[in-house]
């Protein structure tokens, strides 16, 4: 599992110490950490159940026996940033909820992703992290607001402006303008009508990323409760399948859809470390062959050959050194200058580490054969 990064090994004791002043227990760890993002807060009607959303995918996730972490994200009313400056943030804000959720999950080595976004720009800022990441995601988002009543007609916000121009056109008068502000948005959820948050969520579940009515199962139904559920139990199922399908064949799961797209650009990048392995390597010089950031490229190159980049450079010194030590004439400080350690005494536990025995000793018994 990808949380293996952060849970596993002595090297990770450093990692587990701060998951345990989370309080979470060694049990919880050796779970799939799933990553439940929600966008709740108490100035987005569409938000303000997320919460509760959120605390029955985590019940899910719980019962299909993984181990939910709730992640916060950001999320801006459209129709309260309308009509001044604060319209301009709004769809930047689609970018920063990408990123975010990116940085979280990278940072943090989540195994996978419950959604629970609403509104226009939060629920596409979701998605786009989980497509561009590659990553085992569930869409649950809060669900449409219930239609208001106005004048014996079932109306939305849409209706509201157009009362607004009513009412400055003599048409309407200051109690009707009011009553139509009191009735057209009557409970949480996202505004009634196929705007964007409405359009993405029914796409999540044309797309597969989403459970049947996740689009449509209104806000303060209890439905929509049970969807979190089974939204949260259906994230482990996913890992389950990918988990089968990976142990059957090294290029299958999350691996497939990357595989071939990316593999010459790590392969580029191979070939500039075997041609500079000795000399002092950057991230940055290495990711500039990739063409890719360098929390991806990290990503793509341990997910394509096993290891990491740290990992792929030092075993490759060591076989250089290997080689090179096969010959009685070079002495071992020369041979770990040669292959690019700066240190003897860093090339000797790296050497040891890496074959199980020092250099002197290798070199002793390759003697001693001969």
């Amino acid at each position: 599992m990808r949380s293996d990064n952060v849970t596993k090994g002595s090297e990770r004791a450093p990692n587990r110490s701060l998951f345990y002043a989370l309080g979470y227990t060694p049990e919880e760890l050796d779970r799939p950490l799933i990553g439940v993002v929600s966008a709740y807060s108490e100035i987005v009607p569409g938000h303000m159940n997320l919460d509760k959303i959120a605390d029955a995918v985590k019940a899910g996730v719980q019962m299909a026996g993984g181990t939910p972490i709730l992640i916060p994200a950001i999320g801006v009313c459209d129709g309260i940033a309308m009509g001044h400056v604060g319209m301009k943030y709004s769809l930047a804000s689609r970018e920063l909820i990408c990123d975010s959720v990116e940085t979280m999950l990278m940072a943090h080595q989540l195994d996978g992703l419950v959604l629970v976004p609403n509104c226009d720009k939060i629920v596409p800022g979701m998605v786009m992290a989980a497509v561009r990441m590659d990553v085992p995601a569930v869409v649950c988002s809060g669900g449409p607001m219930l239609a208001g009543t106005y004048g014996g007609e079932e109306v939305s916000l849409s209706k509201m402006f157009e009362a607004v121009g009513a009412y400055k056109a003599g048409m309407i008068t200051d109690e009707q303008l009011e009553d139509c502000t009191c009735n057209c948005c009557p409970s949480c959820g996202s505004c009634s009508g196929m705007y964007t948050a409405n359009s993405m969520n029914c796409l999540t579940e044309a797309i597969g990323m989403g459970l049947r009515g996740n689009g449509t199962i209104p806000a303060v139904w209890s439905a929509r409760l049970r969807l979190a559920k089974h939204a949260g139990m259906q994230i482990m199922e996913l890992l389950l399948v990918l988990a089968r399908e990976y142990s059957q064949s090294p290029q299958s799961h999350t691996a497939a859809a990357v595989y071939d797209k990316y593999k010459p650009m790590v392969e580029d990048a191979i070939r500039y470390v075997e041609a500079h392995y000795n000399e002092p390597l950057k991230l940055e010089d290495v990711c500039r062959i990739s063409m890719v950031s360098k929390t991806y490229f990290c990503y793509l190159f341990k997910l394509l050959t096993q290891q990491t980049l740290v990992e792929y450079i030092m075993n490759l010194r060591i076989q250089k050194a290997i080689e090179l030590l096969k010959d009685p004439a070079n002495s071992i400080t020369w041979v770990g200058y040669e292959v690019g350690f700066n240190d003897s005494t860093h090339f000797s536990r790296t050497f040891k580490k890496i074959v199980g025995i020092s250099p002197r000793t290798y070199r002793a018994i390759k003697n001693s054969e001969s």
